[in-house]
């Protein structure tokens, strides 16, 4: 980025010109100032990006803390919301399609493409690529195509967008939590975070927050691969009592300044916009 920078301010024909009558070159001190004018747009750009992201503020935000199977689990869960089961792929012949996962359409779903009762999707990137336009086999009489899940593609969206909205008795809950879950027993509180208004492309929350805490103790953020890893390995309980009052208000601060960093500079029609709720609270055991 920073040499296709300097190379942009560099007119070739020019260059030679100057060269060519005797005129004086370009200096060091004018490349060092494009060199530094680089630095600041690159510093400006991460701030962009970052902040709509809902990204940390170190160096390191602009790398995904999710990879491709968190995708496909997080898939498989909004598709359980539609008491659909995602499912690995074999062909008529039974043979294993590595990387390519099948689920029925839904019903409810009326948006273009994806012909057929069963959908085939592949959640990694180099998996799709490798077989994009391929014909991998049949399954059910129903040619084996797959197209790659991801936001932007109009059935993912739909998948997710459709799952958000509360529901009775589904907001609140207990889980046992599975042998992944390093943080013990406590509270899960889930905000999320708003603040794109109409320029939100997907009917969801812009960002998530979740707060652990433990009765007796302060809350504390827990990162995104630890909040997956709960969902991905946990069983639904009945509900239990906890030891000492729990009180929401402690995870809302935490929350409240994750959406403050995100708009630390932002306009202020975008900060007028921010707001948070409480997405989900879980018991965990």
């Amino acid at each position: 980025m920073l040499l296709g920078a300097v190379a942009d301010q560099i007119n070739p024909a020019e260059l030679f010109a100057r060269v060519a009558s005797g005129a004086e070159e370009t200096s060091d001190a004018r490349i060092d100032g494009w060199v530094r004018n680089a630095f600041a747009s690159m510093d400006r750009w991460k701030q962009v990006f970052s902040r709509d992201l809902g990204m940390p503020d170190d160096t390191t935000r602009l790398a995904p803390q999710l990879d491709s199977d968190h995708l496909r689990a997080a898939f498989a869960l909004a598709a359980e919301g539609h008491e659909i089961k995602l499912m690995e792929t074999r062909t008529s012949e039974n043979r294993f399609v590595e990387g390519v996962y099948h689920f029925r359409r839904p019903t409810a779903f009326r948006g273009a493409g994806r012909g057929g009762s069963e959908v085939y999707v592949a959640f990694d990137r180099d998996r799709y690529a490798a077989v994009r336009g391929e014909v991998l086999g049949k399954a059910r009489g129903q040619e084996i195509r797959p197209a790659l899940a991801g936001f932007g593609d109009e059935l993912t969206d739909w998948m997710f967008e459709t799952v958000f909205p509360a529901r009775a008795d589904e907001s609140a809950f207990a889980v046992r939590a599975g042998d992944h879950w390093p943080h013990g027993r406590g509270v899960l509180w889930v905000w999320a975070l708003r603040w794109l208004g109409p320029s939100r492309r997907l009917n969801a929350p812009d960002a998530i927050v979740a707060c652990f805490q433990r009765a007796g103790a302060e809350p504390f953020l827990v990162t995104p691969r630890e909040v997956m890893a709960l969902a991905s390995d946990c069983e639904e309980t009945p509900p239990t009592e906890l030891t000492g009052p729990i009180d929401p208000n402690p995870s809302r601060v935490l929350a409240q300044g994750e959406l403050r960093a995100m708009l630390a500079k932002k306009d202020s029609a975008t900060r007028g916009a921010a707001a948070l709720s409480l997405l989900l609270v879980a018991a965990v055991n």
